[in-house]
């Protein structure tokens, strides 16, 4: 009895000291990632978020260096349809960005965003008759835009709103340095890369008989 009761207690020790080194060692684990994750993770993404906040800085000032080498009543034209075009993006990336343009296959998705489409048709048009754009480009590109987005909200036709949102997309980048390298060439404002992908465009445009 004796003999078996020793036996059971150095058993049972042995199960005790490894359920304390278990313990010991996930508390040590916990603790190496508390570390890490409080001490280093966020000076990293501070400083990723300072480069590009950097990123962002110089692009806006290139943006407005190029100005200054414009004439300057085109770069007048620029900074006044700055606001325009910003907002006017930031309602196409709201509703066709980041895959949102495949619900509009359904008509009957339509119904639901006509409004906003139709805020930014007045909005663009009324700046362009409140406003003397004496840049052709500029004028041009704006027009297209509004005519394009007419277009999709009459006919509900997706291709045009697609291209509705690269003039406004183009434009952005161009003029207020929005941060994207994505550049479709649909605008007036780079005459080398709209040569190769305007035809489309073109063709909508005579579609809804503009």
């Amino acid at each position: 009895m004796e003999f078996s009761f020793s036996i059971l207690n150095d058993k049972g020790g042995g199960i005790i000291k490894k359920v304390i080194y278990t313990i010991l060692a996930l508390s040590l684990s916990f603790a190496a990632v508390y570390f890490i994750t409080y001490s280093f993770i966020p000076a990293y993404i501070e400083g990723g978020n300072d480069e590009k906040n950097e990123a962002a800085e110089q692009l806006n000032e290139s943006t407005h260096d190029e100005l200054d080498h414009l004439p300057q009543k085109e770069a007048e034209d620029i900074e006044k349809s700055n606001e325009v075009v910003k907002k006017a993006h930031q309602t196409m990336n709201e509703l066709t960005g980041h895959g949102a343009i495949a619900k509009y296959r359904d008509e009957n998705n339509w119904s639901g965003s006509t409004d906003e489409m139709r805020n930014e048709v007045e909005r663009v048009s009324g700046f362009l008759e409140k406003n003397q754009v004496d840049s052709e480009s500029i004028e041009k590109d704006l027009t297209n835009f509004v005519d394009l987005l007419d277009h999709a909200i009459e006919d509900k036709n997706k291709t045009a709103l697609r291209y509705a949102h690269r003039v406004i997309h183009d434009l952005d980048i161009a003029y207020n340095g929005y941060q994207n390298s994505n550049i479709f060439g649909v605008s007036h404002y780079n005459e080398e890369e709209r040569e190769v992908r305007m035809e489309r465009l073109e063709e909508l445009l005579a579609e809804s008989g503009e």
